[in-house]
């Protein structure tokens, strides 16, 4: 994948994980290759710890996967803890990559990270979001009282 590529599929699971990051229920959704990198809408199973879905995407379209970790936190585990658990891939999610031969992204909460199954490498993302999403987002927060 080129350097160029790499950069629009990491921008594009930013776009689709911004509305993610703090969601109480886990998502999934794919990435796929149509006239630029576009995103499926979300499946969820109502389940703050797993989730699975269906999709239709162009045939050889697929880039990678998208989902996002909520918070969870149990009464003896310190908050710190529960962020440095989440934002980490399960054995489940880089199975699911390397099977599909595709990069995998999550979100948990600020964190965007990418497991590539080529290198084998799990790293931070720098992406850009639209600042349009970020206004919206501040609007509702501020404005109607809303955190999503």
């Amino acid at each position: 994948m080129s350097t160029r590529n790499k950069y629009a599929l990491d921008d594009a699971a930013a776009r689709a994980l911004w509305a993610l990051r703090n969601e109480p229920l886990e998502h999934i959704g794919l990435l796929y290759e149509q006239e630029g990198v576009q995103a499926t809408p979300t499946r969820t199973q109502h389940n703050a710890g797993r989730t699975k879905g269906s999709f239709a995407i162009p045939p050889g379209s697929l880039r990678g996967l998208f989902h996002n970790h909520p918070e969870r936190q149990t009464r003896r585990e310190s908050m710190g803890q529960s962020d440095i658990e989440r934002a980490k891939f399960s054995a489940a999610d880089k199975k699911q990559a390397r099977q599909l031969g595709v990069p995998s992204y999550i979100a948990a909460g600020p964190k965007l990270r990418r497991y590539d199954p080529a290198t084998g490498r799990t790293e931070d993302v720098l992406a850009e979001i639209p600042v349009e999403l970020i206004r919206d987002y501040f609007h509702r927060r501020f404005f109607e009282g809303r955190d999503k």
